[in-house]
Order: structure tokens, then sequence, then C-alpha cells
């Protein structure tokens, strides 16, 4: 009759260890409940680009954009661009400008027009003077006179400048002058490759293009026999 007791509490002790240890143990919930409602967020990889939307459950969602029509547009010069429809396929049209608001300048002069900006419009900002190039038949040692624009003329400057101490380099083809006719620190590019030259004789030399090359022209003074045939 003393072991039942025993038994009993020996029964209870085991249910209430067991009852402890499932309460130890994680609760198995379904996997819906645990995780993000959105989740997985998958991309779409889409040939003409991706439109990402809201849906029901307040959830993005991606879709594929349609595909582009191909037009058989005319030859057309478009300095902005084609036009686009409203799912960004370029159409045949042309893009508008930018609109530009009128430069209030009213102190500046320009006489080459107002500069532009990356978009076309003008700005308070002189066009910069574009100059000839001039091909006189005389040397000017100290250098051009220069007309309204700061363009040189075939006019040489009568004074001589006062021309600052020259730094030491070693120049081959000699120093570039400056617009006073003064030498500066910067050596003169080497002499180009200039092409064939007619056969003529020029007793004061032949007139330089541009690029310092001999042309088929003589300087003044001198009777030159001209022979149409080219040196090879």
């Amino acid at each position: 009759m003393a072991a039942r007791p025993v038994l009993s509490l020996l029964s209870l002790t085991l249910v209430l260890v067991l009852t402890d240890t499932a309460l130890a143990l994680p609760q198995l919930i379904p996997v819906e409940k645990t995780l993000d409602p959105c989740f997985p967020i998958t991309a779409c990889k889409c040939p003409f680009g991706t439109v990402w939307s809201i849906d029901a459950k307040g959830c993005p969602r991606c879709s594929c954009k349609p595909g582009c029509p191909l037009y058989k547009c005319p030859a057309i010069d478009c300095p902005h661009g084609m036009a686009k429809d409203s799912n960004g396929c370029p159409t045949c049209g042309c893009a508008p400008g930018p609109v530009c608001p009128e430069p209030i300048c009213p102190l500046l002069k320009c006489s080459n027009g107002l500069a532009t900006d990356a978009n076309g419009c003008k700005i308070c900002k002189c066009n910069p003077t574009v100059c000839p190039a001039v091909l006189c038949d005389v040397l000017c040692l100290n250098g051009h006179i220069k007309d309204s624009n700061g363009c040189d003329t075939c006019r040489c400057n009568t004074t001589v400048p006062i021309c600052p101490p020259l730094c030491r380099m070693h120049c081959p083809n000699g120093f570039v002058r400056d617009s006073n006719g003064c030498e500066i620190c910067k050596c003169k590019p080497f002499k180009p490759i200039c092409g064939p030259v007619c056969m003529i004789y020029c007793p004061y030399g032949n007139v330089l293009d541009s690029n310092g090359c001999p042309t088929c022209r003589c300087k003044k003074g001198d009777l030159a026999a001209l022979d149409d045939t080219l040196l090879q």
C-alpha cells in the first residue's frame, strides 16, 4: 500500500517534465505567417524595359514594357533628338527644343553674335572672333597691325615693341611670337610635311600658306618662269 503514492508522484513528475519540455520547443506555426507577405519579389527581365507597380496587397510587382514598333522614317535632322511616344519609343517626329529665356545684356555689344550654352540657348557672352588666315607677301618683324576685330592685317607695326627677356629654351624651329611680335617661351612646331610644288623659280622665295608650306606663287619683285609640271 505504501508504494502507490510513490508511483503516483513519479507519474505526476513525469507529466510535468514532459509539459515543460514541450513548452521549450518552438511552436510549429505555418511559414506564411512568419515571412513578409510580399516575399519573394521577383525581378523581371524585359528586352524593352521594366515597369514597377503596386498590386492589391501593397506589394511591388514588375511587368514588361511593350516592344517598340519599327517605323520607316524619312531622313530628317533633329537637333534635339527624336520625339518619343507614351511608351518611350522613338517616333518619326523631332523632339521639341528647350524653351530658352531671352538674355538681357543691354551693355554687351557682340559683332559676332551671342554665344550659346549646352542647350543651344543664348547667353550673355560674345562669340569669339574667328580670324581668317592672312597670306601676306611681307615679313613683319615687329608684328602685324590688327583690325577692329583683333585680326592681323598685311600691314606691319612700325614701332619696335619692348619685349621681356626670353627664357632659356632650345627650339630648333624658333620661338612663337605673341601679338606684339615678341618671342615667347614656346617653340614653333616642327616643319610640316608639304605636298608637291610647281616647278617655278622664285629669286625671293615662294609665298607660304597657313601651314608654312611653299605655294606656286612667288613673292613680289621676281620674274618667274612658271612650268605647270608638278614634282612627283
